[in-house]
Formats: structure tokens, sequence, C-alpha cells
């Protein structure tokens, strides 16, 4: 090793600039090697961020695509999208579930005694319920306003903005209570237990400690039936004269149940897939039971919309910069190899004689062969070390393993260079000399 740095030592006031060639072409490619490395790591970032975080959404439309709200989406078709069990089940895909249904209402009960109010179309102001019943049968069956249930605070968010809607929920309260399914507590006999709700503000002047109580029904007809339940209202609807009231979607099914005999039908269905790496998989899955906008099977097919090319023009602009990049590096380094062959070899190539009569002196090939290696490789080390320490001033995070790979493959051309560099032929260098 002291004879490998002495020579070394000695060599090095010699070659002068010559010998800084190596350092500074070590440090500019290093340098450049390791931006290729951030920008690589940032694309990669970039390209999980998307993966993870970028919302695919996907809605139930009818077959035409022009009305995705006011369908009639049968439980079977319902059952798909939240029973993991159910026949083509798309419930583990999904990660946010916006749905809804309705029922109507046909009257409010004034809580300050046995009757019930009907603002809209009645001349008194006070029924009792067997009225209300009544009215519902033998009048004009009207109704004076509907009672909406809904999944998720995500869609109470967007309701916000429906028709001019602006919800103001009283505090302690938000829309996730509309997320977590129906809550009960006691009540009356014969009355369903009390259910959160935001109601318009026309239903105010009814609402007695908190509680607001309605009659509604569901179904056609000739099934449907009178169904009263308490309200705990937890906020209100600036919307003049709309008869709205929002609750919790399993409640509305349950109501709904309660009064037709059967489910109601959701109004509409839209989502968010869990995991876009599943995308692929769930439009499979969904052409079970769905078709695409325009393609009709029959009047009451559904059809479904994956909102999924913005998710695609992102991923596939870094998913062919990454695999551009994959390609292009191992040419990288296939060129740093032959970078360190050509720089060894243009500081060798002149010391010919030199190599000649250390071999004539009893020098033999192996120190020759080191001697020139340990040259390039102190000459290269030193201009990675410096590239490395100034990247990591200017940008931050050194990619050690990619320099450390540079510095490797540099030496693998140097290597080739030293080779021939020891295996100089004195005869043949004397016997050319003598020639000229």
């Amino acid at each position: 090793m002291g004879y490998l740095l002495g020579y070394f030592l000695k060599r090095l006031p010699r070659e002068g600039f010559k010998s800084l060639s190596v350092p500074v072409l070590a440090l500019a490619l290093v340098i450049l090697i390791n931006i290729m490395g951030g920008v690589k790591a940032q694309m990669e970032a970039e390209y999980a961020d998307v993966q993870d975080n970028h919302r695919i959404y996907f809605e139930v439309s009818d077959g035409d695509g022009t009305m995705s709200d006011g369908l009639a989406i049968g439980e079977i078709l319902l059952q798909r999208f939240i029973d993991s069990e159910a026949m083509w089940s798309l419930s583990g895909f999904i990660g946010d579930l916006f749905l809804k249904t309705s029922v109507d209402i046909i009257g409010v009960y004034a809580q300050s005694s046995d009757s019930s109010v009907d603002t809209e179309h009645s001349d008194s102001n006070t029924y009792s319920n067997a009225q209300v019943l009544a009215q519902m049968e033998n009048a004009r069956k009207e109704v004076i306003g509907t009672l909406t249930g809904v999944s998720s605070v995500a869609m109470i968010d967007s309701l916000m903005h429906d028709g001019g809607q602006e919800i103001m929920f009283f505090d302690g309260y938000d829309g996730s209570l509309f997320g977590s399914g129906a809550m009960s507590l006691a009540s009356d006999e014969g009355v369903m237990g009390n259910r959160l709700a935001v109601v318009s503000e026309n239903y105010l002047n009814y609402v007695q400690d908190g509680i607001l109580r309605i009659a509604v029904t569901s179904g056609d007809d000739l099934r449907r039936s009178v169904v009263d339940v308490d309200l705990i209202v937890v906020g209100t609807i600036a919307n003049e004269g709309a008869g709205i009231v929002y609750s919790d979607f399993q409640t509305v099914r349950d109501l709904g149940a309660k009064s037709a005999g059967n489910m109601p039908p959701a109004s509409h269905i839209s989502g968010t897939l869990a995991d876009n790496g599943d995308l692929d998989a769930f439009k499979e899955e969904a052409m079970r039971s769905f078709s695409r906008v325009g393609v009709f099977l029959n009047p009451q097919h559904f059809a479904m919309t994956i909102y999924d090319a913005d998710y695609y023009d992102k991923t596939e602009v870094l998913r062919q910069t990454l695999f551009f990049m994959d390609f292009a590096t191992p040419f990288v380094y296939f060129i740093t190899i032959s970078i360190g062959f050509i720089a060894s070899f243009l500081l060798t190539r002149r010391r010919k004689s030199e190599f000649a009569n250390m071999r004539s002196v009893g020098v033999g090939k192996s120190k020759i062969f080191c001697g020139a290696l340990f040259e390039q490789t102190v000459l290269c080390a030193s201009g990675v070390a410096l590239g490395c320490f100034l990247f990591r001033l200017a940008w931050g995070e050194v990619f050690l393993l990619e320099s450390a790979l540079f510095l490797w493959c540099y030496l693998l051309g140097a290597v080739i260079s030293a080779a021939n560099a020891a295996s100089t032929d004195v005869l043949r260098l004397l016997r050319e000399k003598t020639t000229e």
C-alpha cells in the first residue's frame, strides 16, 4: 500500500492538469446521476400519491346517462354495493359510498296535543292520526314533503348546494352523524324510535324539545300505510318553502319497509374506489350488472360511469417517464464503464516507455496494474466524494447507492485500461523505437 501511495504522489505533480480532468469529470457525472435519481424518486412519489390519494368516482345513471338522481334502483342491485356476500358484489372495491332514498311526508304532528298538522293542504290547523290517514286515502293522497335518507357526510356536503339549499347544523352536531347508521332512542308506543334529522325551516314551528314527529308513507297506493316517526332535529335547511327532511339512509329504508312491506328503491348511487389499483377489476365486475352509457339492454337497465380519465392521464405520463428512466439507467452505467476506460487509457497511453522501464528493472505486471488502477481510484473517488458533498449542499439527499455504482462502473473501465498498461511488451516497444 505504501508503494502504491508513494508512486501516486510522485506521479501527480508530473501529470498536473491532466490528472485533474478525472475528478472533474467524475464530479460532473455523479451530480448528473444524483439529479436523475432525485427526479426518479420524485416521480415515484407522485405516482404513489396518485395511486393512493386520487379519488376515482363512479356513478349509476339511466341508460343514456342523462339522469343520476331520482332513479328507482332495486334491492338486488343495491345489495351488490353494500353486501359483500351478494352475487357479483362490488362492496369490496368501494371506499366512500353515496346512497340516497326517500319516502313521502303526508303529515306533521303538533307536539302539544294528540293531533297532527298539515299546513299545506287543510283549512283547519290540527288533525288526529286517523284523519291524517283518511286524508291520504280519501282526499288526493297529497304529499307535503319528502324525507330523504343519505349515507355519508360527503353527500350531506354536496346537498348543501342543491337547489340553493344551505344546511346549518346545531352546536354539537355535524354531517358525520348521517354516515353512522340510524340512532334509536326511547319514544312513545307505536312510534318508531327517535332518529337524527335536518329539516326545512318551515317545519321548525312543530318542533318541541328538539323532536319533530311526522307521518310518512312509501310504496304504491294499494299497499302503503302511514308510519309515525320522531326525529331529533340537529340542523335546518335554509330554503324557503321547501318541505324537505334529511336523515340517515338506513333510517329511511326502515321507514319505507314498514310502510310498504319492502325496502324503497335507491334514488341515487355513487361512490369512490378504495384502491385505485383495483380499477380494472372493478370495471370487469361492474360490467356484470351495469352497461356503459348509451348501450341500452332494456328499458329498466342502468348504466355506470367511471370518471377515470384524469387518473389515467396523470398515471400514464408518470408511468412512461419512469419506464424511460428505468430503461435508460443501464445505458448510463454502460457509458460510465466506457468513460472509465477512455479516461484511464488517455492518461496511460503516453507512459508506455515508463512501464517498459519498470518492467526492465524487475517490477512485476501486478504492481504496474495496481499502480495504474490505484491512481484512477483515488482521482475518481475524490471527484465522486466532492460531487456528493456539493449535491448535498445544493439539493439535499444524496443517492449513495447510485453514486457508489457509478464509481464501480468507472473503475471497471479503468481496470481494462490498467490491465492493458501492465501488459506492455518491452521487446516490442524497443523494436518500435529502433524502427523509428
